[in-house]
């Protein structure tokens, strides 16, 4: 289950006993680890629940939905296109310059080496190409 989640019906139940959001926080937090959530986004929860929305689901956004399939499809292109660009990228894919950027450096954590896309760490597979 998703921690999210699990940290909501958490601040759900707290409100329901009429717990204080900073209390509530400082009991998550003990509970969860440092950080796990603000009294801020407590606040936010309290509001939404005073106002008779008890849904723990996230509201749905405007906007372009994002492509699940994007690290995918990166590694896809590169192994047909390995000297495209984030631009050639993003006009290929169809998708924004910088999240095909984003996705390159974070979770696929590759750098552009003579005009090639290369993983930061390299495997034995990858060296010997």
């Amino acid at each position: 289950m998703e921690k999210k989640f699990i940290l909501r019906a958490v601040v759900l139940f707290l409100f329901k006993m009429k717990g204080v959001p900073k209390y509530c926080a400082n009991l998550i937090n003990d509970s969860f680890g440092p950080g796990s959530i603000s009294v801020r986004t407590i606040e936010r929860w309290y509001n939404k629940f005073r106002e008779g929305d008890e849904s723990l689901e996230d509201d749905e956004r405007s906007g372009r939905p994002r492509n699940t399939n994007l690290e995918r499809e990166i590694l896809k292109a590169l192994g047909k296109y390995p000297f495209f660009s984030v631009r050639a990228l993003s006009d290929f894919i169809d998708e924004p310059r910088e999240s095909i950027r984003r996705c390159l450096t974070g979770p696929l954590d590759m750098r552009k080496v003579s005009l090639r896309w290369v993983p930061i760490t390299l495997t034995d597979a990858i060296r010997r190409k």
